[in-house]
């Protein structure tokens, strides 16, 4: 799993790049002199964060890409939840195609709650029962 690092981190790296004109071994011995209390990025972290900022314009960082998966799956699982429960033999086709997602996505959603609910269901009749110590 790669490291990565914070926004900050990513703009100390270029500020310490280019204040030694390139020079990627240079910025790890000047990064490690400016910042000895940071992790400590190998010489290739700086020519990935450089020509991912030249080609892409952004920083090669994760963090928000994943966040907005997650709050869209969240907002996804709720709409085909709502859907179902408006309309419970609809068929996994029609609940894919006013939402735009796939069947796929779709199915998966309902058999991971389905599966919560029959856990949860079970549970309570589980804890329902007398049973006696022996």
């Amino acid at each position: 799993m790669p490291h990565i690092f914070t926004n900050a981190e990513y703009d100390d790296m270029m500020y310490v790049y280019g204040f030694c004109y390139g020079s990627a071994t240079a910025a790890v011995e000047e990064y490690r002199r400016r910042f000895p209390m940071r992790r400590i990025p190998d010489r290739r972290v700086f020519y990935k964060v450089f020509n991912t900022l030249r080609e892409s314009g952004t920083l090669p960082s994760d963090h928000v890409s994943s966040e907005r998966a997650r709050k869209q799956n969240m907002e996804e699982q709720k709409n085909i939840l709502d859907m179902v429960q408006r309309s419970p033999t609809t068929s996994k086709r029609r609940l894919s195609a006013p939402i735009s997602v796939s069947r796929n996505r779709v199915w998966r959603t309902l058999m991971k709650t389905a599966c919560a609910d029959f856990t949860q269901s079970l549970c309570k009749i589980y804890t329902q029962r007398t049973v006696p110590c022996v």
